[in-house]
């Protein structure tokens, strides 16, 4: 039995754990405690708008309503589904999970080039399958986090205890291992007692080397991971091509610079989250993604056709976007 549901959390919604009230209801509220403590005594000046009094009620029910958002939003940050950056990063450390460094950068260069980290929705889905680590291989959840994690032992283990009643244990492992190159897996049992775990890399097109794959194969075809009965094999992901192509019409008047800038940060965004093991990329998504604030209209090429792959295939574009951007008659 695993403890692991297939639970997509982007799905989720954000939760109200804090009730959010508008300015005019706190007030209300605070002249409900005024009247409560004080009476009638001095309530219809604290009413009046420009009185002192009410001037400042309105000031403490503005406070009021942003330390509300606050808190919601502060509340969010130790949720899962929702937590981000260095929030994400302790929730992490308590699985025993800790976010991969996929390029350590050279601190001694002129600029200093930072570390490449792991993204929050890569990391977000290792922390979700760690659970799986307490079990053999047998459920797809347990093949993808021994295929992710390649069975490496950790560089340093860190012991730490940020507060009363709580310990927090770190693991790091070496930015240079095979599980720092392993972007997702993927599990797929074709006939009964088949098992096929299909994996694809962060580097360049996603097909990962020969050592990664003997590494990931050794681990989980190891005696004390794969369920004696299981046939399991370690397959690189086939990579589907693909290039984009679009007629982007602007309004009049953006700075069509500007607008170009957006529309490719935000293509490339979104290029990147297709590169997964069985996503689509679909016209529709190209076009919100260039749809950004100037754009009127975006047409895609007559040639597209919509790109829809299974869990062993994974969309690339290989090739630059051919983007045209078209300025509104003047």
């Amino acid at each position: 039995m695993t403890r692991f549901a297939p639970i997509n959390l982007s799905k989720f919604e954000k939760p109200t754990l804090i009730q959010q009230l508008d300015v005019e209801q706190i007030v209300d509220a605070m002249l409900d405690d005024y009247q409560k403590y004080f009476g009638d005594n001095g309530l219809e000046e604290v009413r009046i708008q420009g009185d002192p009094a009410n001037r400042v009620l309105l000031v403490a029910a503005y406070r009021e309503k942003l330390m509300r958002e606050e808190f919601q939003e502060a509340s969010w940050q130790t949720m899962l589904p929702f937590a981000t950056g260095n929030n994400l990063d302790i929730i992490g450390a308590r699985y025993g999970v800790v976010r991969q460094m996929l390029d350590p950068g050279d601190p001694d260069a002129t600029p200093p080039i930072a570390p490449v980290m792991e993204d929050d929705d890569i990391f977000r889905l290792r922390i979700q399958l760690a659970p799986e680590a307490m079990t053999t291989a047998g459920s797809t959840a347990s093949y993808r986090f021994n295929a992710i994690s390649t069975g490496e032992e950790p560089a340093t283990i860190d012991i730490d205890q940020p507060e009363p009643g709580v310990v927090v244990l770190t693991y790091r492992f070496d930015p240079n291992g095979y599980a720092a190159k392993i972007k997702s897996v993927e599990v797929v049992s074709p006939d009964p007692g088949v098992v096929d775990v299909i994996i694809l890399g962060w580097d360049g097109n996603g097909i990962v080397s020969d050592d990664i794959k003997a590494a990931v194969e050794k681990h989980i075809c190891g005696l004390y991971v794969r369920p004696f009965t299981d046939n399991t094999h370690v397959k690189k992901a086939t990579i589907v091509n693909y290039k984009v192509t679009a007629t982007i019409h602007l309004f009049h008047g953006p700075d069509a610079s500007l607008v170009e800038t957006e529309a490719r940060k935000r293509l490339d965004a979104y290029v990147a989250e297709r590169h997964r093991l069985g996503a689509e990329v679909t016209t529709s998504g190209i076009k919100k993604a260039l749809q950004v604030e100037g754009v009127n209209k975006v047409l895609i090429d007559d040639t597209w056709q919509d790109i829809a792959t299974d869990k062993y295939h994974a969309p690339f574009c290989n090739e630059p976007y051919a983007l045209t951007f078209q300025k509104a008659a003047s």
